[in-house]
């Protein structure tokens, strides 16, 4: 079997060095006039039947597995634009990969050059929901402040816990006009750009929730740009217990088009 890595740009191949892509584990290029096929050789039988369902169970196989697939499209970025292909692409025969080519062809090339000179980094917003809250209390207090100090204890009480109540229903728009800010401007300095789901009960290490998970695809000569944008975000929201962080650059995974697998029957 052939385990698909990526398909690249053939002209910007002639760059790449034989020896470095043989070294990474690319044994087989499959060209179709200027599409190239990166692909591997598997075993069919560690994807596939019952032992196959507990091997990609076991992380211990599955991690550094699926980190080797990501790292081979990675490498071949060094000289050309990429479409990665997700990991456990298998295919029979190299006509197989062929014929996959020859049907996508156009969505492949157009994709290409769409990518061409970019890269994809991934956004996440961290939020410290318990951090956001005592700030925006603060800030409140501060605002009363010559009315709360001119009431009696019990009163002053009373208004307080109605400010943190107020707090309580007004931090979720807080966060969603927040992001939805820095999104905006993150979004103005890329070509592209992917919302990533986000699982609500997931927490960091430190407490706090993922409170959005972007994708961008950014123009090489303005990654410095996207950090100097994260870096004033997080200058502006930090102490209120929303920071922004940044991963990549990665193959374009986020943006891959859906490509038709087989003949349709006629």
């Amino acid at each position: 079997m052939l385990h698909l890595f990526c398909f690249a740009d053939t002209k910007s191949l002639l760059e790449a060095p034989g020896e470095a892509l043989q070294r990474d584990g690319v044994v087989r290029s499959i060209t179709v006039e200027d599409v190239t096929a990166l692909a591997g050789e598997a075993a069919l039988e560690d994807f596939e039947g019952p032992e196959a369902e507990k091997r990609l169970q076991d992380i211990s196989w599955l991690g550094p597995q699926a980190l080797r697939h990501g790292e081979v499209a990675s490498l071949i970025m060094k000289w050309s634009p990429v479409l990665p292909a997700r990991f456990g692409a298998l295919f029979s025969s190299e006509q197989a990969l062929v014929e996959l080519i020859e049907r996508n062809y156009e969505t492949i090339r157009g994709f290409l050059e769409h990518t061409r000179g970019s890269e994809e980094w991934g956004v996440k917003a961290l939020f410290s929901r318990s951090d956001a809250r005592e700030t925006l209390f603060r800030d409140m207090l501060e605002k009363h402040s010559s009315d709360l100090a001119s009431m009696t204890p019990g009163l002053r009480y009373f208004k307080e816990q109605q400010l943190r109540a107020k707090v309580d229903k007004e931090v979720g728009s807080w966060l969603k006009d927040a992001c939805g800010r820095v999104s905006a401007n993150l979004h103005a300095c890329s070509f592209d750009s992917v919302k990533r789901p986000v699982t609500t009960l997931s927490l960091d290490a430190e407490g706090r929730e993922t409170a959005a998970n972007w994708a961008f695809l950014v123009g090489s000569h303005r990654v410095r740009e996207l950090f100097f944008l994260v870096e004033h975000a997080n200058n502006e929201f930090a102490d209120r217990g929303l920071v922004f962080q940044v991963s990549g650059p990665w193959p374009p995974y986020s943006f891959v088009p859906a490509l038709v697998l087989e003949e349709p029957e006629t």
